[in-house]
């Protein structure tokens, strides 16, 4: 009997701090941060292997705001589409907090508002290292990230997710990453914010992939459900071929070795078999495996190309 107060004790903490935070690392979607992450590395390596210089606060704080700017949108996402009814119980994916009831729709509304003004912070100290243009890339990117699922703009209920993230997590963030950094677009690394971006696409395609059905249901227009599954399933492998015949400008301008082509070649591979295999699969749970391989498939690619900047 003396051990039941502990018990209880363990219980209320699990039940008041555990469990709620662990709701909340789902709703900001924890394991697609390395989209957000891995273009300011890149952009920042970039331009420390043009210039030699290296800001470790202009750093931080692009990382800072891109990551935040990644899970206003996510937690938008999720409140956005529970009030448009397109996460429904026949949900393939995981469960959205919002929709299944584990984090209250007002809950969402006040974190992603308050994250939203805290973001403004990092933004005006950019701007102070790199000057005003800051600011215009900020307030739209904010507006985009509340735009992706609300209305009226609801990019990704119109077919245009998949161009918000190209440009957003792709051109924009390595580019701009790079930029913070000297102050200087570099046309030379295009191939490499597209690609990025274009695996960033990838990752959206197959999470459409698999609720084609429930989007379908819900009337929300994504460009998979636009284009039917039967010609949608192709997305994926075209996406890969975009990315690696980008790739090869990188590969000729930075004049990799063999030995460097040896350790990138598997990174391909695995990139080819994840959209292979989607192509084949009709919408189920599977297709969670191929997200979660597709996150390390961009992660891999990053990794490699900042070995190839700093090393």
């Amino acid at each position: 009997m003396c051990y039941f107060p502990a018990q209880s004790r363990l219980s209320d903490l699990h039940y008041l701090f555990i469990l709620p935070m662990l709701y909340w690392l789902q709703a900001i979607r924890i394991k697609t941060l390395p989209a957000s992450i891995i273009p300011v590395i890149l952009g920042f390596s970039y331009a420390y292997s043009t210039t030699g210089e290296f800001s470790q606060l202009a750093f931080i704080l692009t990382l800072i705001s891109v990551l935040l700017i990644q899970i206003i949108t996510n937690l938008f996402n999720d409140l956005m589409d529970h009030y448009q009814g397109a996460d429904t119980a026949q949900r393939l994916g995981p469960k959205r907090m919002a929709a299944s009831g584990k984090i209250s729709p007002r809950s969402l509304l006040i974190v992603s508002l308050s994250l939203l003004i805290l973001t403004l912070i990092p933004g005006y100290l950019l701007s102070q290292i790199r000057g005003w243009l800051v600011i215009p890339i900020g307030i739209a990117s904010l507006i985009l990230s509340y735009g992706y699922t609300g209305k009226p703009i609801a990019l990704a209920y119109r077919g245009l997710g998949e161009i918000f993230v190209f440009f957003f997590f792709g051109i924009l963030a390595t580019l701009g990453s790079a930029w913070i950094q000297t102050g200087i677009w570099y046309s030379s690394i295009l191939w490499l914010g597209a690609s990025i971006g274009g695996l960033s696409c990838l990752l959206i395609t197959i999470n459409n992939l698999r609720d084609i059905d429930e989007d379908t249901q819900s009337e929300k227009r994504t460009l998979i459900v636009k284009l039917g599954w039967e010609k949608a399933r192709f997305l994926p492998l075209i996406i890969w071929t975009s990315i690696y015949l980008l790739t090869l400008v990188g590969i000729v301008k930075f004049e990799l070795t063999m030995y460097h082509i040896i350790f990138f070649i598997p990174i391909a591979i695995l990139g080819f078999m994840i959209a292979f295999k989607v192509c084949k699969l009709k919408p189920s749970v599977t297709h969670n495996r191929y997200l979660a391989l597709s996150a390390l498939h961009l992660l891999l690619y990053g990794i490699f190309w900042t070995y190839i900047f700093v090393i």
